[in-house]
């Protein structure tokens, strides 16, 4: 495999398109292309920009390294299963993204990147939504099933 085709294959898996990742580098659209699709070699110095943005190695992005990505994948995914639980268990509680942001003492659009999972909340946020919830927070982030709370 040749890199290009993995460096394409790690865009999509973000959702980006080429304009945006020509962007990350400061380069065209156009000279992107040129990269992605084989016609021109892509210079180190885009190599390490891209393996920084997308938080693998760039033996991953050559070719050569084919677990860190699969690492990173599922640490996405652990991260956005306890995020949908956040956002579960506010629904539940009948709660808008605004009035938890107020009991937190942030924004919404603060808040709404917790939940989203693009940025990871602090650890004194999660004590004290388990506090307001009343569950603890193994069950906050879906590492419990149960609310260990209910049983006390």
């Amino acid at each position: 495999m040749y890199y290009y085709s993995r460096v394409r294959e790690v865009r999509e898996d973000f959702d980006m398109s080429q304009k945006q990742a020509a962007a990350i580098l400061k380069i065209s659209p156009q000279q992107y292309q040129l990269y992605e699709s084989g016609k021109r070699e892509m210079p180190m110095h885009l190599f390490i920009k891209l393996a920084d943005y997308y938080e693998v190695s760039i033996d991953y992005l050559a070719g050569i390294d084919k677990n860190d990505y699969n690492e990173y994948l599922t640490k996405q995914k652990e991260i956005s299963y306890f995020y949908q639980k956040i956002r579960d268990i506010r629904e539940d509680n009948d709660m808008n993204q605004q009035q938890v942001a107020d009991i937190l003492g942030i924004t919404r659009q603060q808040y709404q990147l917790y939940e989203s999972g693009k940025r990871e909340m602090p650890m004194h946020h999660f004590i004290t939504l388990a506090e307001h919830y009343g569950v603890t927070i193994d069950y906050l982030v879906g590492r419990d099933k149960r609310n260990l709370f209910e049983d006390i």
